[in-house]
């Protein structure tokens, strides 16, 4: 019988924290790579941190994506659906071709894994600010 491997996780030091582009996010949103090789990888992982309010644009990943909730209350929301929680330790899988967005609630940051396999994101236009209240609404009530 094969024994498993255990390794030790490596979380993101401050250094190695990116700032999100402001074409892809809205709000202050900070990136730091998990698993990223050179000459691309299978698959690429990122610890993503959202502050209060801040979220993805609109956006179609052509592989699939799995988010993983690491901290406070991540919101999820797939085009023609109401919006979900993701807290920590609950998992999504978003199918290749769908448009979505992901980020923080209004009442506190929040952070998530985010697991895609290694191919193109087309960036679409951001949530307006009636949609994201809407999609508040979904999740925590009035």
């Amino acid at each position: 019988m094969t024994e498993p491997v255990f390794v030790v996780p490596q979380l993101a030091s401050p250094a190695e924290l990116t700032t999100g582009a402001a074409e892809r996010f809205t709000g202050t949103v900070r990136i730091a790579p998990v698993i990223e090789r050179e000459g691309g990888p299978v698959i690429s992982a990122y610890e993503v941190f959202f502050a209060a309010g801040a979220r993805t644009v609109w956006h179609v990943h052509e592989g699939d994506q799995w988010l993983v909730g690491l901290t406070g209350l991540c919101l999820v929301q797939i085009s023609g659906e109401p919006a979900r929680a993701l807290p920590p330790g609950h998992a999504v899988r978003i199918a290749a071709g769908i448009r979505h967005w992901h980020g923080a609630g209004p009442a506190g940051p929040c952070s998530h894994l985010g697991i895609n396999e290694t191919l193109a994101t087309s960036w679409n236009d951001a949530v307006s600010e009636p949609d994201y209240a809407g999609a508040v609404r979904d999740v925590v009530g009035a």
